[in-house]
Parts: structure tokens; C-alpha cells; sequence
């Protein structure tokens, strides 16, 4: 976004419901960093309305969504019916290799912290780890340890790392 921005486009984002003050948060950084109104727009509502109007709009020449593969096939799909670019960010299933010469100590710490920085909700999130066999055993014990270390609030206020998921559904998704 703040590329577009910077030189010259206009942009929509589209946010989501289930957490409307973060992007709301940003876009009023913006305003405030003294981007011109209408620079920045912000909609919340049904993705498949809002894409289905914005997508086709002349006004619109480039779609550029992060997110799921399944909805950015779709999105691609209907980006190639109008004839608009679009890049998209997807899966980011990079898998990270752990070398049994590594430092291990580190590579659990860096590699933990990527993996559940914010929840593990960035697209840069290690989803993979490729640890060779002499190597495993300690990784695996040291991965754990880290994962069992992070809480879940409500607990003690500050003593949680994570908030809860915004909605049940959400829950329900990543409880499988």
C-alpha cells in the first residue's frame, strides 16, 4: 500500500470484520502523516460484494491481495476477466532447513519467534521446517519447550502472549 501511495495511486483496502480498529488504526496514521483524503480509502463488508463491484470498476486498474491460495484463485480469476493486473501473496509455505552443523539454540529461537510472531498470521511465517536427522531430536525438544512457554489470555493480565482468536468461527478453523 504504501508503495502505491508513493507514487501517486490512489487505494482501497478492503479489512476485516473480524478485526475492524487495526486497519482503521493505520489508516488514520496516514491521514495524520498528512495524506491527502481520498488518497486512502477503507471498506468493510462482504469480500465477495465488495471484490465483485471493485474488481470490474474502470476506476480500478490493479488488484494486489494477501491471503488465502483459494480466495486468490478466485480473485486472479476474476482480475484475468477484466483484464486487470493483480499480484498476489499466498500460502507462503517457504519452508526453513535446519543443517546439522547449525547452531541449533539459535535456530530454535529465531525459527520459534518467526513462527508465532503474531500469531503465526504473516505471510513470512516459517509453515515448514526441514531439520536434518541428527539434528531433529534437539530442534524438536527445543521448539516444544518454546511453544508450550506461550499463554493464552485471559490469565493474569500481562502474563499472556497472545490474545484470543476475534471470533468463534475462528477458533473453530484453527482447532481444526
Amino acid at each position: 500500500m504504501a508503495a502505491a501511495v508513493g507514487v501517486g495511486c490512489a487505494t482501497i483496502v478492503k479489512a476485516p470484520e473480524e478485526t475492524p480498529a487495526a486497519p482503521a488504526r493505520m489508516i488514520r496514521c496516514f491521514a495524520e502523516a498528512a495524506v491527502p483524503a481520498g488518497v486512502i480509502g477503507l471498506v468493510y463488508g462482504d469480500p465477495a460484494e465488495i471484490s465483485s463491484y471493485l474488481i470490474p470498476h474502470p476506476a480500478v486498474h490493479k488488484i494486489s491481495f494477501t491471503g488465502s491460495t483459494a480466495v486468490g484463485k478466485h480473485l486472479a480469476a476474476m482480475a484475468g476477466q477484466y483484464m486487470k493486473r493483480a499480484t498476489m501473496e499466498l500460502g507462503g509455505h517457504g519452508p526453513a532447513i535446519i543443517a546439522a552443523d547449525a547452531d541449533i539454540d539459535r535456530a530454535v529461537s529465531d525459527l520459534a519467534t518467526f513462527k508465532y510472531r503474531n500469531a503465526g498470521q504473516i505471510c513470512v511465517s516459517p509453515t515448514r521446517f526441514l531439520v536434518e536427522d541428527p539434528a531433529f531430536d534437539t530442534f524438536l525438544d527445543g521448539f516444544t519447550a518454546y511453544a508450550r512457554s506461550l499463554r493464552i489470555a485471559p490469565e493474569t493480565p500481562r502474563a499472556w502472549t497472545w490474545a484470543r482468536l476475534p471470533t468463534t468461527a475462528a477458533s473453530r478453523r484453527w482447532k481444526g
